[in-house]
């Protein structure tokens, strides 16, 4: 890829080498440049899948590395060519097994072979991990009436048209 001066110039652009990206309009739209060669800790689907469009599915992914533990999973910048989002996750491996959530927002079916590279995965203390256990008491509920509200709101100086409002019971 190659720039000049009379296009950097007019368009705001600026190329973050830190961050590997090119910025255009002042972040009107920023691009990852992208990598020479695949890294080397990825995340790769196990077999083929076909997601239907305006879906999201759950699908089993491997990692190409020996991993056993917590683990950030982070798409990588061109998998937006394969028209599917992919989520940041933070996803339990175990014997390179895991799996991750992506999403089709387009009007077609998509087809993702078996092995393709999908995100990076990069390890996390489990310490890092906030572990979250639903709680089996029933929480005390604070109620706050409507004449409340509106009392504190007036004092404040905000009118509320409440014409068309109607007070949930």
């Amino acid at each position: 890829m190659l720039f000049d001066i009379d296009f950097m110039n007019p368009t705001h652009a600026f190329i973050y080498f830190r961050s590997k990206t090119l910025s255009v309009c002042d972040h009107l739209l920023v691009e990852h440049l992208l990598p020479s060669k695949t890294p080397t800790n990825v995340i790769k689907t196990t077999s083929s899948f076909s997601i239907a469009r305006l879906a999201e599915a759950i699908i089993p992914v491997a990692s190409n590395i020996a991993c056993d533990g917590s683990f950030l999973i982070e798409p990588l910048p061109f998998f937006h060519n394969k028209h599917v989002s992919l989520a940041h996750a933070v996803v339990s491996v175990n014997k390179k097994k895991t799996q991750c959530i992506i999403l089709n927002p387009t009007n077609a079916s998509v087809l993702l072979r078996k092995h393709t590279v999908l995100a990076t995965i990069s390890p996390i203390q489990n310490h890092d991990v906030f572990r979250y256990e639903k709680s089996t008491t029933e929480p005390s509920v604070l109620l706050v009436s409507y004449d409340t509200q509106l009392q504190a709101l007036n004092e404040l100086d905000i009118e509320v048209d409440a014409n068309h409002y109607n007070q949930l019971l």
